[in-house]
């Protein structure tokens, strides 16, 4: 679909606030952001922001948003071109740990999100980002289930295991951002070994 000039105007400055927002809201977590702040770091106007947002919550639940979708629509894509649960399995592992390591205001935000019953991101669930979530669980369970079928893996719940893969990752990203020198991170060598890991284990045949 062709956007009209004042389409594509809207939608930068819109995609401008997310972006300014983000770090804010990794930095100083969603209680202590302001849209003061956002709207400095944006170099819009506060009255500006009310144009496309109606208040912080709206802001704040806008960025997940973004993340969620984009991670959606890469899992589609990784699932369309990859034939076995493996080469899936990689790829996935692969993005994960790009987001986390090369987007580390977006993997600080979803930490947060992940801790919201003890941190300080907003109370109230949302529909859209709850059907993501859901739409991304049931893309890597369906590829699980078939490989299951195939006897490429053994019998396990589907459910427990993309979640286990999910958080392996995610501490493995926190582990090399929090903790170690992050130049001359290979990703396709770190998404291998997360591959072997998970696939062959660490017990010695």
């Amino acid at each position: 679909m062709n956007l009209s000039r004042k389409e594509r105007e809207r939608e930068f400055r819109r995609n401008e606030i997310l972006s300014a927002a983000l770090d804010i809201f990794a930095a100083k977590g969603f209680t202590h952001t302001t849209l003061d702040e956002v709207a400095e770091a944006s170099e819009f106007g506060k009255g500006t922001l009310y144009n496309y947002f109606q208040n912080k919550e709206e802001l704040y639940t806008a960025i997940l948003e973004t993340i969620f979708e984009s991670f959606v629509e890469n899992l589609k894509e990784i699932d369309a071109r990859t034939t076995d649960y493996k080469t899936f399995t990689r790829e996935v592992i692969h993005y994960m740990l790009d987001f986390c390591v090369n987007n580390k205001s977006g993997f600080i935000l979803l930490s947060h999100k992940r801790m919201s019953t003890i941190y300080d991101g907003p109370p109230s669930a949302n529909t859209r980002i709850t059907t993501l979530i859901e739409e991304a669980h049931a893309i890597q369970t369906e590829k699980l289930e078939a490989a299951i079928k195939e006897g490429v893996i053994r019998e396990m719940d589907p459910k427990k295991l993309v979640s286990l893969m999910r958080g392996t990752v995610f501490s493995f990203a926190y582990f090399h951002i929090a903790c170690t020198e992050q130049n001359g991170f290979d990703l396709d060598a770190e998404a291998d070994y997360l591959l072997s890991v998970i696939f062959d284990g660490i017990k010695k045949n």
